[in-house]
């Protein structure tokens, strides 16, 4: 049915959620993959990115995709706490 969404094994209750976005044009315009680490939330995302992007985007912008490259991605990751960081730090803080 879906070229990339078909590609995320194991999960068919998010093949579902994500397939009815799809098929009902109400996509919003930020998701959030949660879950414990080796669940396939980043593969989820990109299968995801790339089924959004290839009904009217050529096959250069899946790559780019696959490559995790701006602006098709925005990838977001906490960073390790800092050495001499604790939770009073503020953000600027925290920079150092």
């Amino acid at each position: 049915m879906y070229k990339y969404l078909d590609q995320i094994v194991g999960q068919p209750k998010v093949v579902r959620l994500l397939s009815n976005f799809l098929n009902s044009d109400k996509i919003p315009h930020a998701f959030l993959f949660s879950g414990q680490d080796g669940l396939g939330k980043e593969h989820a995302a990109l299968c995801f990115s790339k089924e959004l992007n290839s009904t009217h985007n050529s096959e250069d912008v899946i790559n780019q995709i696959s490559n995790l490259a701006e602006p098709f991605v925005k990838y977001i990751f906490p960073l390790p706490r800092g050495k001499n960081e604790d939770n009073e730090s503020s953000p600027y803080e925290k920079l150092n």
